[in-house]
């Protein structure tokens, strides 16, 4: 751990970001930074046990740097700059995916083995209750067009 509350690259000796918040909850964890223009923000998503996760940009409005972590702090895959409305599979399995801001591993040079220090996790107030219900919000409606897609094709159908 950092220490400091910083996500710290100790291979290179600099620091990635000063104020990471983080997800720990699935629901967390499923809207990361969406409904958001992340220019300045990192958002560490922390998973028990390790998984393998596809992290997307689904309705996150500018691009952001991933680096995926192994349980010992150590990247084991990275992408810059992933664009709005995009997915990216690491083909790995994570403890922890860091979303920093765009150019982030481009400055730090960071690299796959790089050793990654993260501050002790804190509950922060990154969402908010608006957060939540937009989000359950999107859910209810997109199920809602589902069934009604489903009902007027059985309709016509029959």
């Amino acid at each position: 751990m950092s220490g400091k509350g910083e996500v710290m690259n100790r291979t290179r000796g600099i620091v990635l970001h000063k104020h990471p918040a983080w997800a720990i909850t699935r629901i967390e964890q499923a809207l990361g930074l969406m409904f958001r223009k992340p220019h300045d923000e990192c958002l560490v998503l922390l998973f028990m046990p390790q998984r393998k996760e596809v992290p997307h940009m689904w309705f996150v409005f500018a691009p952001i740097d991933i680096l995926v972590l192994d349980g010992g702090g150590k990247v084991v895959a990275l992408k810059e700059r992933l664009l709005p409305w995009r997915t990216w599979n690491p083909r790995v399995a994570a403890s922890a995916i860091v979303e920093l801001p765009a150019g982030t591993i481009a400055r730090t040079s960071t690299r796959i083995g790089d050793a990654v220090a993260l501050p002790q996790p804190v509950r922060s107030a990154f969402w908010r209750w608006h957060h939540h219900l937009l989000f359950w919000t999107v859910q209810i409606g997109l199920s809602l067009a589902l069934a009604a897609i489903i009902i007027l094709l059985v309709t016509i159908l029959e």
